[in-house]
């Protein structure tokens, strides 16, 4: 049943052996409300842990309750006996109420996580079916307007040993006699070519 419902029945054990122990220092006129109100901690404790074990948000708000009413209980308590068992009992109730109240969950936030529960879901489905549409069947892209890379070709000329590239003026007015022509600036280089401005 969860950390939670062991809690809640703890507390409000408790709760009730506390309250055993101060019925024993009270006068003999107010038994009968003090046994009314243990009838009434014994049917919250039915009501709380067995009838709503799979509802921990409704058994936190009813458990609030009580323990929250409980702790006005507890003050007529103290003024009626005095005794240590009021300050065990005052504790438990404290104890009771604050765990119930943090233990509420608001319904606008279980419905934000269900929604992001979903949306991973539903995301997650999505792309798995996305995936499943591709398959041999599937027509192949065809990409237009790509350029290809045009690979560089430099010119040198042999009588001032600098190289160009093609699209250079210097390049056009070589004579065909002295022209070099070279696939890489590198190629260039380690034949102890200079290159020109043109070259980057």
């Amino acid at each position: 049943m969860g950390r939670g419902y062991a809690l809640n029945f703890s507390l409000l054990m408790l709760n009730l052996i506390f309250l055993v122990f101060i019925l024993d220092g009270l006068e003999v006129n107010s038994y009968k409300l003090e046994f009314l109100i243990v009838f009434f901690i014994i049917l919250s404790t039915i009501i709380i842990l067995f009838l709503l074990p799979g509802k921990p948000n409704l058994r936190n708000t009813i458990s609030m309750f009580f323990f929250g009413a409980n702790l006005f209980h507890v003050l007529y308590l103290y003024f009626q006996t005095k005794t240590y068992a009021v300050i065990g009992l005052t504790l438990v109730n404290v104890a009771g109420f604050v765990y119930s109240i943090e233990n509420i969950k608001s319904p606008v936030i279980e419905i934000q996580k269900t929604l992001n529960e979903f949306n991973h879901r539903e995301k997650k489905r999505m792309i798995k079916e996305e995936l499943r549409g591709i398959t041999k069947d599937t027509p192949k892209v065809e990409v237009y307007n790509v350029k290809t890379p045009v690979k560089k070709e430099f010119i040198g000329s042999l009588s001032s040993k600098k190289f160009h590239v093609t699209t250079c003026s210097y390049a056009k007015k070589i004579p065909d006699k002295n022209k070099i022509k070279f696939s890489s600036k590198t190629q260039a280089l380690k034949k102890k070519f200079r290159a020109c401005k043109c070259v980057k």
